[in-house]
């Protein structure tokens, strides 16, 4: 949480390893799909202020963090060229 909002990771489900749970039927019940990717929810309205949906491989989040201080941030995969220039650590 920060400044009166909440920020959510969604995973879509395992379904090999997790089926049949009551959230199979919220979705269905909802004609809606699960999805990868963060809502930022506004906690005094109870609504969702903003989201950003991931597709492609990713299909799991495991932690979401707010970085202060960025006005761009971005990902870098560890197999992208790019690492080599943004990771750095102290000799």
């Amino acid at each position: 949480m920060r400044n009166g909002f909440a920020y959510i990771g969604l995973s879509k489900p395992r379904y090999k390893r997790f089926e049949g749970l009551a959230l199979d039927q919220k979705l269905k019940d909802a004609d809606s799909e699960p999805w990868c990717g963060i809502q930022i929810i506004d906690l005094a309205k109870g609504t969702c202020a903003e989201w950003f949906r991931i597709d492609g491989a990713v299909k799991e989040l495991f932690d979401v963090a707010v970085i202060t201080g960025h006005a761009c941030p971005m990902s870098i995969g560890p197999s992208a060229p790019e690492i080599i220039k943004f990771v750095t650590h102290a000799a």
